[in-house]
């Protein structure tokens, strides 16, 4: 049984070969005026101008249905086949206008399908262009002097070129069908190998996490929620309508991922610090000042290279600007507003929300009401008022622990 991930990666395979095959089958349209150009000057004198002009008004509206509908509906798998569909007819109405000769185009939805690397979608696809090309030679055989113009007509030009026509076929069809079955091996395996790598890259931030935890057990706790904080807090913007260009599900995925890693630079804090009970002296609370810089220094050192780009500038960003404040006032860098990343904007009201919630060596939790109502007397002074409203959105799925 394929994973889910497999599924959702064949699946994106899959609409990228949908969007080749829409660009592809509009370039036909631009055959039209070519072809007309063509009888004009009498390459091809028996192309009839009623057909080139109905062909290219055909291709212009069905090109354009097509880009509407994979743009609306980009991941059912019934684009592939009226894809694929429109393409063949296409080529079949191309073989049958007389004066045209295009037996080289026969094999070019099959070579298509082997992109989506489904044997049995390929299969079927090969037999039905198969049949739909003995159709069309069939039909020009018909005609009163078949193209190419020679000694054979009727049956006997059908049989000599659908003869050479199906050899020329199942040897391309062969011949691309292993060639693409090598490739998606390879594919295969590079995947399988991909997974692999982000398992170990997940335990390596599982263990990072985790190093955390057995410095200071309630922060370990706290990671664990912040993320699920971080994604309900991204997910409720969205919702409200803020940042949604930024905050695509590729990007809040990628949040809620690095928010365990925010407090990674707590490592570097004696214990008695931070597991203290009582107020911190002013030097005490110097030394937890400086944990955001410990913490971007350390996914700087040892993420970079072993996770995505975007994941380990996710990660740094959210650790280094967690305790920044909207009006300027936080650490470590003292930057305000929308100079602080989004991320970190948003990890900050995390931060705090699980804190207020939660209890602590120096302090009992708060009830969801009092801490809801602490965040928002900080709008606009500690946290981005936009943040804070999605966090009173959530209200209702906060609990205090």
């Amino acid at each position: 049984m394929q994973s889910d991930s497999s599924i959702d990666f064949f699946d994106e395979n899959e609409r990228r070969i949908n969007i080749v095959v829409v660009k592809l089958y509009s370039l036909f349209t631009f055959a039209g005026p070519v072809m007309l150009a063509a009888r004009y000057f009498n390459i091809f004198p028996k192309a009839n101008y009623t057909f080139l002009f109905a062909y290219t008004l055909y291709f212009a509206l069905t090109s354009l249905f097509l880009f509407l509908f994979i743009r609306l509906v980009p991941y059912t798998h019934h684009t592939k086949y009226l894809a694929l569909g429109m393409l063949e007819t296409i080529v079949i109405f191309l073989s049958i206008v007389p004066g045209i000769s295009v037996f080289i185009l026969y094999i070019l939805v099959p070579i298509l399908s082997c992109m989506y690397y489904n044997k049995r979608f390929t299969c079927r696809v090969i037999i039905a262009c198969y049949i739909m090309m003995m159709i069309s030679l069939y039909i020009r055989s018909r005609a009163a002097q078949p193209y190419p113009a020679g000694t054979l007509y009727g049956i006997r030009w059908f049989i000599t070129y659908g003869t050479g026509a199906t050899l020329e076929y199942v040897f391309c069809v062969i011949l691309s069908y292993n060639v693409v079955s090598t490739a998606h091996a390879s594919l295969q395996k590079q995947y399988q190998q991909d997974i692999r790598i982000r398992a170990m890259q997940t335990k390596l931030i599982a263990g990072f996490a985790n190093l955390v935890e057995s410095k200071d057990y309630t922060t370990g706790e706290h990671i664990k929620r912040t993320s699920e904080y971080v994604r309900r807090i991204c997910l409720k913007l969205r919702e409200l309508g803020y940042y949604t260009g930024e905050l695509t599900d590729d990007v809040v995925d990628t949040m809620a991922k690095a928010a365990p890693l925010h407090d990674l630079g707590k490592i570097s804090i004696p214990e008695d610090i931070l597991s203290k009970r009582g107020p911190l002296t002013e030097q005490e609370f110097d030394m937890i000042r400086k944990h955001p810089l410990y913490g971007a220094s350390l996914i700087e050192k040892y993420l970079s290279g072993i996770e995505t780009d975007e994941y380990t500038e996710t990660a740094r960003a959210m650790t280094l600007g967690h305790h920044e404040w909207w009006n300027g006032e936080g650490y470590p860098l003292h930057v305000s507003g929308t100079d602080i990343p989004l991320a970190a904007r948003i990890m900050a009201a995390a931060d705090v929300l699980d804190a207020l919630l939660s209890k602590r060596p120096y302090k009992e939790a708060l009830s969801v009401d009092e801490t809801i109502s602490a965040i928002k007397r900080l709008s606009g002074r500690q946290f981005d008022p936009k943040v804070v409203e999605a966090v009173e959105a959530i209200r209702a799925s906060l609990v205090a622990s």
